[in-house]
């Protein structure tokens, strides 16, 4: 009797460990994932941040360079070289 009952123990132990350790694999993947998201987003978030330093950078040297020159330098798309290029225009 104290056999069944040890041999039962022991499938019931065995059981359990099967399952932390699948529950602890679940943890580890889902863990796993959302650090990559996390750090991917983190790395978004920085590079929009620079982008729009940047933009604002370039906006402001536009500006200065109306005031200052009373010239502007505008972005057009040539169709014939399918680039962008400046075009100089006077104000």
């Amino acid at each position: 009797m104290l056999l069944v009952d040890r041999n039962v123990e022991d499938e019931q132990d065995d059981e359990a460990s099967k399952r932390a350790a699948k529950l602890k694999g679940l943890r580890d993947d889902w863990e796993r994932s959302t650090n990559r998201k996390l750090q991917a987003n983190a790395i978004r978030r920085q590079v929009q941040g620079i982008l729009a330093e940047n933009e604002m950078a370039l906006e402001a040297r536009r500006a200065r360079l109306i005031t200052t020159c009373g010239v502007r330098f505008v972005y057009v798309l040539c169709p014939d070289i399918k680039k962008l290029s400046y075009h100089r225009r006077t104000t």
